[in-house]
């Protein structure tokens, strides 16, 4: 327990080098520094890295985090621990057994042979890995840093409910025998979806500490990235988010983790795309009325309807206590969050940028919005921006709002039967924020400039006006950036953005 908790300050201070470099190479070297580290420790440390390596625009150095290790322990302690988990010498099992390519974070996985020849993957449990985990969980709790620093400290955020959620996961993935049910429960949900497929589980050789399923060929995310056509990374983008929609509405139960790693590609004989899913490890069960609920959350956000987001939150497990002091920007906030599905067109996710706009939006009441939701809405957050991260992997470009209408349509109805409690008579909504954004320049009292355009185009107000403008402003004491932040924080109801007059011209931006 004491080396993991030098090693846990010792990565504490690579963070923070990373953190701190202003130069590309800074950033490489501390990364590196990071990354032996979580490998070595493996866990829950090793899980913090998944996290980092499974995002598109990550550095090579985090990436490689969620592929093949160069640390996965050897057959030399690995036989030996399965004659203690078997009782019995592998080799009468396995007719072949592979060294581990694929270390993870509680386990790594061995190619191997049955002894009819069945190529099977065995996942197998780190020893004494359980024990690890506990005392890695305890460290993590002594560790003062996140609790002393930035909005937890301001607003005496209590950060117990992510702790046991941590460990209540990881509970879960370290035992084998429930990601076997998971396994066959996804399985049996999944039958009937041609784009879908999962391995077969031999649940006479698999046990709480060793999985053996059949052998799945394909393609990392990043190789599909690579190799495959746009055409067909666009459909098995869309592929991706009817599985996810279907789980998460339809059947309610869906995978939590959304490494990665945890999924294979590859074409079928007709030539058509397939994901294979080869980790069960964290599944999370979601109510039918909060799933309904955030069905027609997002159906009345397509729609702008007039409806009180707070008392929608608290409809699917947010603390509308906490959820008051940001009332204003709640619909501005579920606009940006479902921006992608607004569209019938393709919708390019590059122009998303939903954290800068969240950043934009809340500032560091961010935190307070993270920590309002329970820790089943903060898995379903989880795993929609892990599905989201294959996309941007592949640069799929879907049709979000077709995609989604399409996955729903069998409980469409139900959906729009349920009913928002009446918190306030008085509420922030869709119509309350202002519709159009007006440019309207004037020189010598006519007309040269008059534009229009959607309210949300606020966020991105600097791109609006040329770089003149932009100097003139900051001349006269205005800040772009504070300019926006107070629109946003305002609820961004109509108003005058900002007005200057400049000799014989006349800048005005409202919104309206």
């Amino acid at each position: 327990m004491l080396k993991e908790g030098l090693n846990i300050i010792k990565l504490t201070k690579g963070f923070k080098d990373f953190k701190n470099s202003n130069n590309e190479e800074g950033k490489r070297i501390a990364a590196r520094y990071i990354n032996n580290l979580l490998d070595a420790e493996k866990g829950v440390f090793l899980k913090i890295g998944q996290v980092l390596g499974s995002k598109s625009d990550t550095l090579d150095e985090f990436k490689s985090l969620t592929q093949s290790r160069p640390s996965a322990i050897g057959l030399d302690v690995i036989l030996p621990y399965l004659m203690e988990i078997y009782g019995k010498d592998p080799s009468e099992l396995f007719l072949e057994f592979e060294e581990s390519l694929y270390p993870a974070s509680i386990g790594q996985v061995h190619k191997a042979k049955l002894k009819d020849g069945t190529p099977v993957a065995v996942k197998v449990q780190y020893p004494q890995m359980k024990e690890k985990i506990q005392s890695q969980l305890k460290i993590l709790k002594l560790v003062p840093l996140i609790e002393t620093i930035g909005p937890t400290k301001k607003w005496g955020m209590d950060l117990g409910s992510y702790y046991k959620l941590i460990q209540n996961t990881l509970e879960e993935e370290l035992d084998y025998k429930r990601e076997v049910e998971n396994q066959r429960r996804f399985s049996e949900l999944n039958k009937d979806v041609p784009y879908l497929k999962t391995s077969r589980i031999f649940e006479e050789y698999s046990n709480n500490k060793v999985i053996v399923q059949s052998w799945e060929e394909g393609l990392s995310i990043q190789e599909v990235a690579k190799l495959w056509s746009q055409e067909d990374r666009d459909l098995i983008g869309k592929q991706l988010i009817q599985i996810f929609f279907k789980n998460l509405f339809i059947d309610g139960f869906f995978q939590g983790d959304c490494n990665i790693g945890n999924y294979l590609f590859r074409k079928e004989s007709s030539g058509k795309p397939v994901a294979i899913f080869i980790d069960f490890g964290n599944c999370v069960s979601f109510e039918e009325k909060r799933r309904h609920t955030l069905c027609r959350i997002i159906l009345d956000t397509i729609d702008e309807e007039n409806f009180d987001p707070l008392a929608a939150f608290s409809l699917i497990g947010f603390d509308k206590e906490k959820l008051a002091h940001i009332k204003k920007t709640l619909p501005i906030l579920l606009n940006v969050i479902f921006e992608p599905f607004k569209y019938s067109f393709k919708y390019d996710l590059k122009k998303w940028n939903l954290k800068d706009k969240v950043d934009l939006i809340l500032g560091e009441y961010k935190w307070w919005f993270r920590s309002a939701g329970d820790t089943v809405f903060f898995q379903v957050i989880k795993s929609f921006f892990g599905t989201v991260n294959l996309l941007e992997t592949i640069d799929s470009k879907v049709s979000w709002k077709r995609v989604f209408e399409e996955s729903i349509d069998s409980i469409t109805d139900k959906a729009y039967d349920i009913e928002y409690p009446h918190l306030d008579d008085e509420f922030f909504s869709f119509k309350t924020i202002a519709k159009n954004l007006n440019v309207i320049v004037t020189e010598n009292e006519r007309e040269k400039v008059n534009l229009s355009m959607p309210a949300s185009a606020i966020i991105n107000l600097e791109d609006l006006i040329d770089q003149d403008l932009r100097d003139k402003l900051e001349k006269k004491g205005y800040e772009i950036e504070k300019i926006k932040k107070d629109v946003l924080n305002s609820g961004a109801p109509p108003q005058t953005v900002f007005e200057l007059e400049e000799g014989p011209k006349h800048y005005i931006v409202r919104l309206v």
